[in-house]
């Protein structure tokens, strides 16, 4: 019992951390397109510039099935992880043997 208990613990934390990353990687994707749009524009201006719109946009296509999947995997660990511990915390507790020998 007590594993299983330690094991949706650590489920747990692993889906929030996922979750967490999803949404780091979001707001990452504004920042590398900040920096990759000032670094087009201090380079050699032979270059074609590209828009901050057009890098977010790339970026975001990039990122996308990243962001979705560790959406989707750290909700499902999330959410069966809490139902497995309200569920062993609703299981009665197994009775302690020397006290049936007495009763």
């Amino acid at each position: 019992m007590r594993g299983m208990k330690f094991t949706l613990v650590v489920n747990l934390a692993i889906g929030l951390l996922l979750l967490m990353w999803a949404a780091y990687s979001d707001v990452r994707t504004f920042a590398v397109a900040s920096d990759l749009a000032d670094e087009r524009r201090s380079s050699s201006p032979v270059v074609q510039p590209l828009e901050y719109a057009e890098l977010v946009d790339l970026l975001r296509r990039a990122t996308d099935a990243h962001e979705n999947v560790c959406a989707a995997a750290g909700g499902t660990l999330i959410v069966t992880s809490s139902l497995g511990l309200w569920l062993n915390a609703r299981r009665p507790a197994a009775p302690v043997p020397s006290r049936e020998a007495d009763a």
